[in-house]
């Protein structure tokens, strides 16, 4: 699991060049020292809150890598951003302003139902559910396959612990053959 700072996995105005490191230098490097297949139909991106933002912006920008992509309390609205106490964090990412490719409803819009398989988890009590709920319809209208948990819970650990386990269940299966 890489981290990414508060980049909202993007190559910072002011800072580093987290995306290109993501989405490009770690899988290079990854293939380079591990014996991992590079087919897409085997690979998927995850990650929870800022992290579900990444996965989700992955799978958008390359939809053509994945097999499928999971969100747990994703911070999918990245326009949130543009509120007043996290200007500070807008400036230094973005120089102030989103730019379409880091915009998922600007993404999605683009991709639509080549988008992999979406899987998408927030707790009903978490601030990013609202976000999410609205994500997860947009993504459906789009003709992408969704699937949602939403349960009851916050942003926190003891959630994301149970949905892990559903996210593992869920993994599309893609040509692989059956090795149980």
């Amino acid at each position: 699991m890489p981290a990414a700072g508060r980049s909202f996995y993007t190559d910072e105005a002011h800072g580093h060049a987290y995306w290109t490191w993501i989405s490009e230098e770690l899988p290079q490097r990854v293939a380079e020292m591990f014996r991992v297949s590079q087919r897409p139909q085997d690979t998927y991106a995850a990650g929870l809150s800022m992290g579900g933002y990444g996965a989700v912006r992955l799978g958008l920008t390359h939809p053509d890598r994945y097999a499928g992509v999971a969100s747990l309390s994703g911070a999918l609205d990245i326009h949130v951003l543009e509120r007043a106490e996290r200007s500070e964090l807008l400036q230094r990412v973005f120089d102030g302003e989103i730019p379409p490719e880091a915009d998922l409803d600007a993404l999605l819009a683009t991709v639509g139902a080549a988008t992999p398989p979406l899987w998408l988890g927030c707790g009903t009590e978490d601030e990013l559910f609202p976000a999410n709920r609205r994500f997860a319809g947009r993504a459906r209208a789009a003709g992408v396959d969704v699937t949602t948990d939403f349960r009851s819970g916050e942003h926190e650990w003891g959630l994301w612990d149970a949905m892990v386990r559903d996210v593992i269940a869920w993994l599309p299966r893609g040509d692989r053959p059956d090795v149980s």
